[in-house]
């Protein structure tokens, strides 16, 4: 049987050498890659304009863990994107919250534009 998540955290924490934290770095950074092409690849398929989703590693931080509704993008960008129409509680968040987004107070449903399709989740 092999380690156990607990024992390769321990193994990195407290007894990894320079050498080994670098080539399991590396992993890391060759694994998430590896993770973010497949939800981008995901999200080609399940994200049409009109899914709810919700939104993943953005920046500003405030946006993670907003939702909304997927809109057509009509931009171009080297990576897949879509418009993003937040729903009325992620626009109140994000216009009392601390970000230098500007969301006027009447507008109900925010929309942001050129979302990384890599940075959304279809929410059922």
């Amino acid at each position: 049987m092999g380690a156990t998540f607990d024992q390769v955290v321990e193994f990195i924490v407290d007894k990894a050498t320079e050498e080994e934290a670098e080539a399991i770095f590396q992993c890391y950074k060759k694994r998430t890659r590896i993770l973010r092409k497949m939800r981008v690849a995901k999200a080609a398929i399940e994200v049409k304009p009109g899914t709810k989703v919700k939104l993943l590693g953005l920046r500003p931080s405030c946006l993670v863990g907003m939702t909304g509704e997927v809109a057509p993008y009509e931009g171009r960008r080297r990576i897949p994107c879509c418009d993003v129409v937040l729903d009325e509680e992620s626009t109140r968040k994000l216009r009392i919250g601390q970000s230098r987004i500007y969301v006027s107070p009447d507008e109900k449903n925010h929309r942001l534009l050129g979302v990384p399709l890599d940075c959304i989740e279809a929410v059922r």
